[in-house]
C-alpha cells in the first residue's frame, strides 16, 4: 500500500548451523545422508528439522549428548 505496487517475492537463505557436541553428531548424520546420495531438498529438510531440534535443546539447556556412537 505504501509503495503503490506489489514487490516480487525474494528468497533470503537462512543459516542453519549445527553447533556444539550434539550439532557435530547431527552434521555427521547429514554427511552420511549425502554419501547415500539423498537429494539436496531432502538434505535441506533434514538440516532444517535438526536445526530446530537443536534450538529447542539449547533452550532447554541440553548441551551434551549421552549417546556413545
Amino acid at each position: 500500500m505504501n509503495l503503490g505496487y506489489i514487490r516480487k517475492r525474494t528468497f533470503v537463505p537462512v543459516d542453519l548451523s549445527l553447533h556444539g557436541e550434539i550439532g557435530q553428531k547431527m552434521q555427521a548424520l547429514i554427511t552420511h545422508l549425502q554419501t547415500l546420495r539423498r537429494s539436496r531438498i531432502t538434505i535441506y529438510d533434514y538440516r532444517n528439522y535438526l536445526h530446530r531440534f537443536l534450538t529447542f535443546l539449547d533452550h532447554e539447556q541440553v548441551f551434551r549428548s549421552f549417546l556413545d556412537t
